[in-house]
């Protein structure tokens, strides 16, 4: 038992290990927040979501670095430190509710995120339906889709894009 006069040893900081395991659960709120993996990471600039994927994994024996969570946070346009940040997921979970009112402390560059990687949806859609639209056509596309987003979290329906594509194609 510990002496009276001994005082306990209290730690500011998490241990790696407990860091790890924050980044990991918040960034896996973000991923699941912002649309999967695949979303995360056209953002981020990858081609698909298996590195975000082998990040969040439970087993996983990577780690995810201080300044990899800080270029994630500058370009998911998230706090600087909320992936280190043990109370995972209260912003990102602002940020799904809100997506077409951002709130003060995170004006427009979450939604202009959004927005960019909803036009690159529509785009890869329309190449893959061998679909070459005139700007103003593509534009209406995107406006459609993004009304259909407002219902869904901001998450396009593949089914729903796919009927357009092929109804823009006639």
């Amino acid at each position: 038992m510990a002496n009276e006069n001994e005082q306990a040893v209290v730690r500011s900081e998490p241990t790696h290990t407990e860091l790890q395991a924050i980044r990991r659960g918040n960034l896996l709120h973000v991923i699941e927040k912002f649309g999967g993996p695949n979303v995360v990471a056209r953002m981020l600039g990858y081609k698909s979501g298996s590195m975000l994927s082998q990040m969040v994994s439970p087993n996983t024996r990577r780690t995810i670095s201080s300044r990899r969570c800080r270029e994630y946070e500058m370009v998911l346009a998230l706090p600087e430190g909320y992936l280190d940040d043990p109370r995972k997921g209260v912003i990102a979970e602002r940020h799904s509710r809100r997506i077409w009112q951002p709130s003060q402390d995170q004006p427009d560059q979450f939604v202009c995120e959004q927005v960019i990687s909803l036009i690159l949806t529509v785009g890869q859609a329309c190449e893959q339906g061998q679909l070459n639209l005139p700007t103003s056509k593509f534009a209406e596309l995107v406006a459609l889709v993004m009304a259909d987003c407002a219902s869904t979290n901001f998450r396009p329906r593949p089914e729903y894009l796919a009927s357009l594509v092929t109804l823009a194609k006639k």
